[in-house]
C-alpha cells in the first residue's frame, strides 16, 4: 500500500525534525485546500509556524539555563511591593 502525498510529507518533516511544521500540517493542508492558501504562502505559513515553535523551545532553554526557581505567578506578584514593580 502506498502512503499517501500527507503522509510521505509527514514523514519528512519527522525526519528533518521539523516539528512546528509537523504539529499544523492538518491545519495548513485544510487552508490550503479550502483555497485560503496559495503555494508560495502555504510553505511561507509552515515555515513560520516552525520558527514560532523554535523561538518558544528557545526561550524555554533559556529560562532554564538561567536556573530561575520558579515562575511568577500572579500571586507571588501580588506579593511584590508596587515601588519594585
Amino acid at each position: 500500500m502506498t502512503a499517501t502525498p500527507e503522509r510521505q510529507l509527514a514523514g519528512v518533516l519527522r525526519s528533518l525534525h521539523l516539528t512546528g511544521m509537523l504539529d499544523t500540517l492538518e491545519i495548513r493542508l485544510a487552508e490550503a485546500r479550502s483555497g485560503n492558501l496559495g503555494h508560495v504562502e502555504f510553505v511561507q505559513v509552515l515555515m513560520q509556524d516552525e520558527l514560532a515553535r523554535r523561538d518558544a523551545a528557545g526561550v524555554q532553554r533559556r529560562i532554564r539555563a538561567a536556573g530561575f526557581p520558579a515562575e511568577a505567578t500572579s500571586s507571588r506578584e501580588a506579593q511584590i511591593p508596587d515601588h519594585l514593580r
